[in-house]
């Protein structure tokens, strides 16, 4: 069965971001510093919100917001970030998940079912 390459099996990458990317691409949040925000107070599509978050920022010497530094998935994410606000939305969902891991699950899967659930015609 050919799978055509436009195609994302949204349950699987779901169940890889809210149980499996914390132990694969773990991150910790290190020194405050200035760059582009992240994580689960990056914007106001996180309306529920983390109690123990803090604002993660990519470092970005550029940038004008501060906050806690952390590694990001890959070097082309602020930058792929700056030019696709869904892409955004979903990388600081991914990031949160990578420094919170499971106390941020309950939040990240309402996030996710926001962003990737197809809605109805």
């Amino acid at each position: 069965m050919d799978i055509p390459n436009d195609y994302i099996n949204i349950p699987r990458t779901m169940d890889f971001l809210l149980f499996e990317i914390q132990n694969l691409f773990p991150t910790k949040p290190g020194e405050k510093t200035r760059g582009m925000l992240t994580g689960a107070k990056s914007g106001n599509y996180f309306a529920i919100g983390l109690p123990f978050a803090s604002i993660w920022v990519w470092p970005d010497p550029y940038a004008r917001e501060q906050g806690y530094a952390i590694t990001p998935l890959s070097p082309q994410c602020c930058f792929a970030a700056l030019h696709d606000p869904k892409l955004k939305q979903l990388l600081a969902i991914t990031e949160t998940m990578r420094v919170a891991g499971s106390e941020a699950r309950l939040w990240a899967k309402a996030e996710l079912d926001k962003i990737l659930t197809p809605k109805p015609i």
